[in-house]
């Protein structure tokens, strides 16, 4: 895909200068009265197409990358010099052998020097094109690789995420049911198709999804967690959604509230998480708060301190100025505040 837009490009270059090239040739052609196409050609060919040619490529396959790209850019202005000087001569040197050498550096020495300054005016335009295509097909492929790395980078992130929480969440979850299945096996039953699904949710590789699989996704989790308590009113949910076909980044809201549950004061008592979460075809809004103690603080996810940073650095990839999240980390409550325009 790379090699065939290069190709592309190039060609359009060449086409469009071809043209320029030809047309300004036969104008100066008509103008001598030089009608004869076995005149034309070769001229056209050896005075005008190679020079061209050799320029641009030098420029561009040489001395951009060996030279400019390196910083040396004191060698690539001395070695264009070298080929502005070298390729006109060339050019009429090529011209003499399918004409004459009198009729390539002829008729005077004036004739002679316009010649070449006329060459070497087109061979510096070519060199500058050169640099210039060359110049913008490093930039995409410097940008193409920084939006590479910066996907990587996002599912890493999400990849780090996802194994420091959900392996603690798993095995806490696991241990709950073993618990209740002698004394509610029903009860035990339920929680383990919630769990089960919660798992097919998270092996989904899909990055977007329907907010009203993250919304599910945050109910079955909420359930499990409830198991610990027997305050059923623990974490109090406010779910407002009008078009739940909405879509999303994966995995979106969850650590916030896996954040909460963590780090809550009191996980038994009645309202201890609150989390609210409104949306409609254009806005997102959730907030997600929970009480803490003074010695508390939310900002780190377990032992790694780079559980928030992950999240905006993620945030800022995924929904680049149209998001705002506020994190509030007060004495007695810590809150989040997101944003986000669908």
């Amino acid at each position: 895909m790379k090699n065939t837009f290069q190709v592309l490009i190039h060609c359009t270059y060449w086409i469009g200068s071809m043209a320029v090239i030809c047309v300004l040739f036969l104008t100066l052609a008509n103008a001598k009265g030089i009608p004869n196409l076995a005149v034309l050609i070769p001229a056209l060919c050896s005075v005008l197409l190679f020079p061209a040619v050799l320029s641009f490529y030098t420029m561009n396959q040489w001395v951009f990358p060996k030279f400019i790209l390196r910083g040396k850019n004191k060698s690539a202005f001395l070695f264009s010099i070298v080929v502005v000087i070298i390729t006109p001569v060339l050019g009429l040197l090529l011209h003499a052998v399918f004409t004459s050498f009198e009729f390539s550096f002829g008729p005077s020495t004036l004739d002679l020097v316009l010649k070449l300054i006329f060459v070497a005016f087109l061979c510096c335009f070519q060199l500058m094109l050169g640099w210039v295509l060359a110049g913008f097909l490093y930039w995409r492929k410097q940008l193409n690789e920084k939006l590479k790395i910066q996907h990587q980078n996002i599912a890493l992130e999400q990849q780090l995420l996802n194994a420091k929480t959900n392996p603690h969440f798993l095995f806490n979850s696991i241990n709950n049911i073993e618990i209740l299945i002698e004394k509610a096996p029903s009860k035990a039953s339920e929680y383990l198709l919630k769990l089960s699904g919660i798992l097919r949710f998270l092996l989904d590789e899909n990055d977007q999804i329907e907010l009203k699989e993250e919304v599910n996704y945050l109910i079955k989790y909420i359930d499990l967690q409830l198991i610990r308590t027997t305050t059923a009113s623990a974490i109090k949910t406010n779910f407002h959604v009008e078009d739940v076909r909405v879509l999303i980044a994966k995995n979106l809201l969850i650590p916030f509230v896996e954040n909460a549950v963590k780090h809550v004061q009191n996980f038994h008592k009645q309202n201890a998480i609150e989390i609210n979460l409104e949306s409609n075809s254009n806005e997102l809004l959730f907030i997600c708060k929970n009480a803490v103690n003074d010695e508390q603080n939310n900002d780190t996810f377990g032992n790694f301190k780079i559980g928030n940073e992950l999240i905006k650095n993620r945030l800022n990839s995924l929904y680049p100025n149209r998001h705002s999240l506020v994190i509030d980390n007060s004495k007695r409550q810590y809150s989040v505040t997101l944003k986000i325009e669908l």
